[in-house]
């Protein structure tokens, strides 16, 4: 009987899910020391982040007691129709005991939890979570956001803190390998909040849409920061010509660039248009019709995929629905998920399977 060289072996365990390769450490030493790997984890890593069989979202439970479930959504669900997905339970972080207000980050498997003071850095996969304490003089986690630094092989999470009485803006970033904040540079010369929403990680920096302290009446009371990820310094984005004071904004990753989906208000949405940024430009990329007009929808999520799809997360008066658009027919098709034990309104964050543990970034 032939056996498999050890390249092959190791090729076919960096496609195997998370789960499985869990229960392959306990097989031997050697199968630990593969799996635990520095090398063999961003191997794995890539790997599943280019595979286009399914999607996963997590579903956070959004103004309520801390509840996660996962939804895996196939790829060729165009072609079915009634589809009916079912959303699993996974087991949230106990040290998680007060209620969420703010969406969870995620950056390559990893979500980054704001709780009261402190942060919670948990993989869905792996179940293994990592408590950090807030920055020495916020007295709470306002704006958050999570991102990987290539250029030292870090993970960093940033705090933005909302100003308070003569208090300014002010914003923190911490190494999860040193776990120590610091003070970060700050060139947005007016003062501004982001919760409750996650800032959004494309291309090495973190993206947030903040809300302007003291702004004129009709003039636009938003704004778009980010935090570069190698310099750390926050700066100011400029928002496409044509958005206006009313409308609602969205970010998105659409292959690797910065997208943002707008919406013309908040009453009887329609339609909504999809900006891309190109270098030191806006460019309207296209617009698609509103899952169910009139009925007050606003998109609170919204994700693209390799193969001309858009998903929304759209709230409703009904509750929260989440909608795929074709792209290449416009047909839309609403996806019935089931197991929600009635969750009405969520964050449906996208991850990916991961062995990435926040502790392993731990300095010592």
């Amino acid at each position: 009987m032939a056996f498999l060289s050890f390249d092959i072996v190791v090729g076919i365990l960096a496609n195997l899910p998370v789960k499985s390769l869990m229960r392959f450490r306990c097989i031997s030493k050697q199968c630990n020391f593969l799996i635990s790997d520095s090398r063999f984890i961003k191997n794995h890593l890539q790997n599943m982040k280019s595979k286009d069989e399914h999607w996963d979202f997590i579903l956070q439970r959004k103004w309520m007691d801390p509840e996660f479930l996962v939804l895996r959504i196939p790829s060729d669900l165009n072609g079915c129709e009634g589809a009916v997905l079912h959303a699993v339970e996974t087991q949230a972080p106990q040290k998680i005991e007060t209620r969420l207000i703010q969406q969870s980050a995620e950056c390559d498997g990893m979500l980054c939890i704001p709780k009261g003071c402190s942060v919670l850095v948990w993989n869905p996969s792996t179940k293994v979570t990592r408590r950090i304490p807030g920055p020495p003089k916020p007295d709470r986690i306002d704006g958050i956001g999570f991102g990987y630094d290539c250029t030292i092989d870090d993970y960093k999470v940033v705090n933005i803190m909302r100003p308070r009485e003569n208090r300014p803006t002010s914003i923190q970033s911490l190494r999860l390998r040193t776990g120590l904040w610091n003070t970060v540079q700050n060139h947005v010369n007016r003062d501004f909040y982001v919760e409750p929403e996650a800032g959004k990680s494309v291309n090495g920096c973190i993206y947030w849409i903040g809300n302007i302290q003291d702004v004129p009446r009709r003039s636009l009371s938003f704004l778009m920061v980010y935090f570069d990820l190698e310099t750390e310094i926050v700066r100011e984005e400029k928002f496409p010509s044509d958005i206006l004071h009313d409308n609602v904004c969205v970010l998105g990753d659409l292959g690797g660039s910065l997208s943002l989906t707008a919406t013309p208000g908040f009453g009887n949405v329609r339609h909504y248009d999809v900006w891309i940024k190109e270098e030191n430009s806006w460019k309207i990329l296209f617009r698609f019709p509103a899952c169910c007009p009139p009925s007050h929808p606003l998109c609170f999520s919204i994700h693209f995929t390799r193969n001309g799809h858009v998903l929304t997360n759209e709230y409703t008066k009904d509750g929260d629905q989440v909608f795929l658009y074709n792209l290449r027919d416009e047909s839309v098709k609403r996806i019935q998920v089931q197991g929600l034990g009635g969750i009405r309104y969520f964050a449906m964050i996208p991850y990916v399977e991961s062995l990435v543990s926040p502790c392993a970034c731990q300095a010592g």
